[in-house]
């Protein structure tokens, strides 16, 4: 391999990555150079998680009873439930109609996150139960937000429309909050609450005074009682996070191409205020191979930030300091090291267990650590 084909790159590591111009033909020099194209070609995974635990049954009690958890497992504690034997029925109709389970019901979980209704379905089979999480949110109808219920570890349930069929009290029923959005009415349809393409029948709207609906980790973090103001939007993004090797595609400067792959272990923290720091002094190199010559691309540095997050998808970042820089090793041999220039992200998405941001759609994963 000729080194001389190596000129300015782009990359994304952590936060987004332009570089000056770096001739590697002399791993000592910087001379400029048209800028190689990088795209990631790797996409996060996403996950949702729930804990299902045995309750011991009250003493005297004829319903139901369980524990409620947020999708991350943790309890919903200190929360209202609305139960509808008769499945959404009753709710199109405002529980209108009134079989032998009698009218919807409703429910509470206590500081454990349990709730025991001794009066279920008036002692008899509830023949499609369905219930939500009753959620006071201001700017949404009648200052409430719902959220879907879903059933866990129970035979037959419909995971597009989870009401549990025939379920006889007294018995255990645990309820993990759906992996999504509050939104204004109940629907039997979960598309409602999770789905985020407008050009789908059933998805997520905005609330009553136009304000985006909020994710289940906002509605966790108003319920849990903190005042803390959470600056940074989203506290989905929140936390200690681990880049994730990404595979690369760079365009070298007489035209050729090659493919690199790393950047791991860079470590991404995002405080509820919405302080942001980026420290690569963990990061794996990006490494490739050109015509049986090794090629990679190490970071280093730290960068600190203030961003904040706006589900879905928004994401606004300024940045605040930056000490990055970035060298090549060709052949085992290293290179000057170069300063790297910070562009802010623009978009991001988050789980309980992944972040994506990226710029202009060039994206970098992380994991939770």
């Amino acid at each position: 391999m000729n080194a001389a084909k190596f000129g300015a790159i782009g990359t994304t590591v952590g936060v987004m990555l332009l570089l000056a111009g770096c001739d590697s033909s002399n791993p000592n020099s910087n001379s400029g150079g048209s800028p190689i194209a990088v795209l990631p070609s790797s996409n996060p995974n996403t996950s949702t998680g729930s804990t299902s635990t045995s309750v011991g049954l009250a003493s005297g009690s004829s319903g139901l009873y369980g524990l409620v958890s947020w999708p991350d497992g943790s309890r919903v504690r200190r929360a209202q439930l609305d139960f509808y034997p008769y499945g959404l029925t009753d709710s199109y109709t405002g529980g209108s109609y009134i079989g032998p389970a009698g009218h919807n019901f409703r429910g509470q979980t206590d500081t454990a996150g349990r709730y025991d209704v001794s009066n279920a379905c008036n002692g008899v089979t509830c023949p499609s139960l369905f219930a939500f999480l009753v959620v006071p949110w201001r700017g949404a109808l009648s200052d409430r937000c719902f959220m879907p219920l879903i059933p866990q570890n129970r035979p037959g349930v419909n995971p597009t429309t989870p009401q549990v069929l025939q379920v006889t009290p007294p018995s255990q029923l645990n309820y993990a909050v759906v992996s999504g959005y509050c939104q204004d009415l109940e629907s039997e349809y979960l598309g409602g609450y999770t789905d985020t393409n407008s050009n789908d029948s059933y998805h997520v709207l905005p609330l009553t005074n136009g304000d985006s609906a909020p994710t289940w980790r906002q509605v966790e973090h108003v319920m849990s009682g903190s005042n803390e103001a959470l600056a940074v939007g989203d506290p989905c993004v929140v936390g200690r996070w681990f880049s994730q090797h990404t595979s690369i595609d760079a365009t070298l400067n007489d035209g050729s191409r090659i493919q690199l792959v790393g950047g791991a272990n860079a470590i991404l923290t995002i405080s509820g205020t919405g302080a942001s720091a980026i420290d690569y002094s963990t990061s794996k190199p990006y490494v490739g191979n050109d015509n049986g010559q090794s090629v990679e691309i190490q970071f280093a540095g730290t960068a600190t930030s203030q961003v904040r997050a706006t589900p879905p998808s928004t994401f606004t970042e300024s940045i605040i300091s930056q000490n990055v820089t970035y060298w090549f090793i060709i052949n085992g041999q290293s290179g000057a090291r170069q300063q790297a220039t910070l562009a802010p992200s623009n978009g991001y998405s988050c789980t309980s267990t992944t972040l994506t941001e990226s710029t202009n759609g060039v994206a970098q994963s992380y994991t939770k650590g």
